[in-house]
């Protein structure tokens, strides 16, 4: 009877193989999990037991469920409810782990399930998670920036696991996706994410006693070698864990998990925070819950800001003036958490640019901001050219460039648009809960004021891809005034791009700088006058705080005034 059962297994499996290209891997979503994690960093060995419940959301019935974890990882073992049921695992291409496959079991279930109805499945797995590159060399990624950028890895002298993205150290189901397909990778986990918005992920972790572990889960809870940890929502976390012997740093606003040896660098970045608390609070509202540091132990690795109150990162030696616009950026993910990353990322990186404001005036703060201009400008053509007549508009996109450099100047740009005071109460009144149309924010200023061109404005930057403005001074005519030495500059300024903006324009002289507002709309003219005190040699268009394409044309050099009549 026992090798009639293997055989019936076997059979049942190799059915499952040959119809494993007709799967439907998004069909179900994973609304539970509850996973026991064992950390061994002396064998770099991850090993966990637990289950999961996943729902059927298609709208068909489904006789197959599939498991993704690790490529690095192997299943051990599988069954539904009580019962043992066939599965094979196989190796599948895809860039949703560092490893570019993962391992892949395929269950057969004991029958049917319904749409809408849900199936228990309980698991085991294990495996050494090393450093590994795999994914971006593929795409001929420098090997030192890959080491950089895909540090994910358990050892003795480095632990540190991000989750889906970089890691799949829990159980997920998707379509094969590749980082040489653009966005694509972010756009098919970032729908994942939002499939996964309501799914709870428990999970005990044991590890040796000589460290502390530390994760960015909602909930968190220590018992001897053991922390349980809870996330609410996978839609706006990556579940990340990081194991290193801190020491701790904590303060009524930020605790700081640091190694012994940066012990008064991470007090600087205490200190930086806290001069700067007052400011972003005032602007973006008071922080929901502390801001959680926590070192990567090793300083040749990148950040890692997912958007969350729990930032990795190395602790470093930063000039005072960068440290503070770094701790106010981490401080509005305290305040502000949106789903929408534009908004998410967006209002992060504004705080930085109000704090370089602050410390050295706009210039030095739109200085900062234009670091990141010709990036964007490549990010955009490369959107233009992938989506023709579509682009990647700023509500939805998934692609970095765009949710964090274009909507710095978005941000920087309604603020000029709207004023302080508005954009401030607008951020003070948003409820993530309650943003559920893209024009929620655009609806959130127009209950305190109706500004001229708001509509344009986020129909150019944020509903839609218009590309960026390019701007230049089509014509200028200085005219002379009765009074001594001053004249009346009519600037007539073009904009040859698409998206509309509100420009500065600026006059100059030996004696000094007179600027103006106004706006300009995609493919439009603008006429402002500048009455100057002064004789006037030179007009320029945008003071920076408009991306263009093109920043060659924006200068004009005034000659041949006409004579200044004599009171």
């Amino acid at each position: 009877m026992n090798t009639l059962r293997k055989l019936a297994i076997a059979l049942a499996a190799l059915a499952i193989t040959l119809c494993a290209q007709a799967l439907d891997r998004q069909a179900f979503t994973f609304t539970t999990y509850n996973l026991k994690v064992t950390l061994d960093p002396t064998k770099q060995w991850l090993t966990v037991s637990g289950s999961l419940q996943a729902r059927n959301d298609s709208s068909a019935p489904q006789k197959n469920l599939t498991l993704q974890i690790s490529g690095a990882l192997q299943w051990t073992s599988a069954t539904v409810g009580k019962d043992q049921v066939p599965w094979v695992q196989q190796p599948y291409t895809t860039d949703i782990d560092h490893t570019g496959e993962v391992s892949e079991a395929i269950l057969n279930l004991p029958s049917e399930v319904a749409p809408g109805a849900s199936v228990t499945v309980t698991f085991n797995y294990e495996g050494a998670i090393t450093l590994n590159m795999g994914r971006l060399l593929r795409v001929d990624t420098p090997g030192t920036y890959a080491a950089r950028t895909d540090w994910d890895q358990i050892s003795d002298t480095f632990t540190a696991v991000r989750g889906l993205g970089y890691v799949a150290w829990y159980p997920v189901s998707m379509n094969a996706v590749s980082l040489s397909d653009g966005t694509a990778l972010w756009d098919r986990i970032a729908e994942w994410r939002q499939r996964h918005r309501d799914a709870v992920l428990q999970a005990t972790f044991t590890t040796p006693a000589d460290k502390l572990l530390v994760t960015n889960a909602d909930q968190s809870s220590k018992s001897g070698n053991s922390l349980d940890v809870t996330y609410h929502s996978l839609a706006r976390i990556t579940p990340t864990f990081v194991f290193a012997p801190y020491q701790v740093i904590e303060r009524p606003a930020i605790t700081v998990y640091h190694l012994a040896e940066h012990t008064q660098l991470a007090r600087d970045y205490v200190n930086a925070g806290e001069k700067v608390l007052p400011q972003v609070s005032e602007f973006f509202g008071v922080p929901k819950q502390k801001l959680i540091v926590v070192e990567l132990p090793s300083e040749d690795v990148l950040p890692f800001d997912d958007g969350s109150p729990v930032y990795f990162a190395p602790i470093m030696k930063l000039q005072p003036q960068a440290e503070e616009m770094l701790m106010a950026h981490q401080l509005v993910h305290t305040i502000i958490t949106s789903a929408r990353p534009w908004i998410n990322e967006g209002l992060a990186h504004l705080s930085q640019l109000l704090v370089r404001e602050r410390q050295e005036g706009r210039d030095a703060a739109l200085s900062y901001l234009n670091q990141f201009r010709e990036t964007l400008v490549d990010a955009e053509k490369a959107s233009m050219q992938s989506a023709p007549n579509k682009g990647d508009p700023l509500a939805t996109t998934n692609d970095q460039i765009l949710f964090r450099s274009k909507s710095s100047y978005v941000w920087f740009m309604l603020r000029d648009l709207v004023g302080d005071k508005v954009l401030s109460t607008a951020i003070h009144n948003y409820k993530a809960d309650q943003d559920t149309q893209p024009a929620y924010f655009q609806s959130l200023i127009e209950a305190q004021a109706k500004p001229q061109n708001l509509e344009q404005f986020f129909d150019d930057w944020v509903y839609r891809d218009k590309g960026l403005s390019d701007l230049r001074i089509d014509t200028l005519y200085p005219r002379a005034t009765l009074a001594n030495n001053t004249y009346i500059v009519t600037i007539t300024t073009e904009n040859l791009g698409e998206a509309s903006a509100p420009i500065v324009v600026g006059v100059m002289s030996d004696k000094g700088e007179r600027r103006e507002k106004g706006y300009i709309l995609g493919h439009g003219k603008t006429v402002i006058r500048v009455a100057f005190p002064g004789t006037p040699t030179r007009a320029w268009v945008n003071d920076g705080s408009v991306p263009e394409t093109d920043i060659t044309n924006n200068a004009f050099e005034i000659k041949n005034l006409p004579p200044n009549p004599q009171p």
